[in-house]
């Protein structure tokens, strides 16, 4: 989708002003080039803007989304009594986003384990425009940060940051759960077929083709392009996971798992180990508590 605003995984949006408008005559959206982008809420009414060219028409119940360095204007087209929440934020250059990946709720993989540093080098496509399911919570959670913002207080700034970024977040998983194509039902298939695989077997891309009855060499570039690693990868990770669940939950010594889980020496887990959580299965014992 075109102009659509970024988020870094490693830095949040930082909160300029929250307002709310409610015109008693016809309004026009001011003509004006921002250094910050603009989160919209209509409440009700219609509210028309213009982005380089582009008119949008957005009506009661709908969230937008106005990107930074973008030429905005408007016509004297929204209508009296329309009211509207909005939120102006600062975030990184353009430029800091360059090299990133753009990723997926399909990155996420297995929740438990180290975050690595390279797995925050990512960035998120906020939805240009989608009508929230719940819109009176989102009004709720709107009207608090708003009397936040007129409040004093020396936290001020990064309380509203982090629950503008929360705010935020939710809206994209939410508009990712319902943008559902036959790509992502593809990589669901794919993801589903990895994590019920012996984690001691070794990948079988061919079975993994023949199951889905498509070609592999498409299924790799598509699953890399909307998971941000490849099958392969991704097979790693899980078979790594079940590694720590092992050196967690049992009393194995980092040989045993690594024989378990069908790694060709402990030498080869452990580098594979600490390649993928950063940190060597020795390290990893000394801290955590087994249960």
């Amino acid at each position: 989708m075109i102009n659509q605003v970024l988020l870094r995984y490693d830095s949040i949006p930082l909160v300029k002003d929250i307002g709310y408008g409610n015109p008693a005559e016809l309004w026009t959206h001011p003509d004006r080039i921002l250094d910050f982008h603009v989160f919209l809420y209509i409440i009700s009414g219609e509210f028309q803007v213009i982005e380089e060219g582009i008119e949008y028409i957005l009506h009661g119940g709908e969230a937008f989304f106005l990107r930074k360095g973008l030429h905005h204007w408007g016509l004297p087209k929204t209508l009296p009594g329309t009211s509207w929440y909005w939120i102006h934020f600062y975030d990184k250059s353009d430029a800091d986003y360059y090299g990133l990946d753009e990723t997926t709720a399909f990155m996420v993989g297995p929740s438990a384990g180290h975050i690595n540093a390279e797995q925050y080098q990512v960035k998120l496509a906020l939805p240009k425009r989608m009508k929230p399911a719940v819109s009176h919570l989102l009004q709720v959670r709107l009207k608090e940060l708003k009397e936040l913002y007129e409040l004093p207080g020396s936290c001020r700034p990064m309380i509203l940051s982090l629950k503008t970024a929360e705010l935020l977040l939710d809206l994209y998983q939410e508009a990712a759960a319902n943008a559902t194509s036959k790509a992502d039902v593809t990589i669901g298939k794919i993801i589903q077929y990895l994590e019920a695989c012996d984690p001691a077997g070794k990948f079988d891309s061919k079975q993994l083709a023949d199951r889905l009855n498509m070609n592999y060499a498409y299924l790799s570039t598509l699953f890399t392009k909307k998971v941000g690693m490849s099958i392969q990868a991704y097979h790693t990770r899980l078979r790594i996971h079940q590694a720590m669940e092992l050196l967690r939950h049992s009393s194995s010594n980092i040989s045993e798992v690594s024989d378990r889980l069908g790694f060709s020496s402990p030498y080869h887990f452990s580098h594979v180990f600490k390649k993928t959580n950063g940190i060597s299965p020795t390290q990893y014992l000394k801290q955590i508590y087994r249960s």
